[in-house]
């Protein structure tokens, strides 16, 4: 799934995050037209790609993974703030609803 960036394969050899129940997963990715989706930060402060109607519940899950969960950071892939910066300001742009899922079409260069 594009969703997250953790999904993606760009973290290989790193810790793979938390998976949250089925049920949460296709409310806060399902679609139907690409208005059903929006952007937001998710786990470990990476962009996702979520049902607006199902934000709320999606950022409350995120707060509450947070204090518990070790994630594949930011840091960890790009060797500088700016890129990561310039890799949120590619996604905010490339939502998109696929096969009934809101996904992120632009996927992390790391650089380290």
């Amino acid at each position: 799934m594009l969703a997250v960036f953790l999904v993606l394969g760009c973290g290989a050899g790193h810790p793979s995050p938390p998976s949250r129940p089925n049920s949460e997963v296709q409310s806060w990715n399902a679609c139907r037209i690409l208005d059903d989706c929006t952007w937001s930060l998710g786990e470990g402060g990476w962009p996702a790609a979520v049902n607006a109607a199902g934000l709320p519940a999606y950022q409350e899950w995120v707060r509450s993974q947070a204090p518990f969960t070790t994630y594949f950071m930011p840091g960890d892939c790009f060797a500088y703030n700016d890129e990561f910066e310039a890799y949120l300001s590619r996604t905010k742009s490339s939502v998109a609803c696929v096969a009934g899922s809101c996904v992120l079409e632009t996927e992390p260069s790391c650089t380290r």
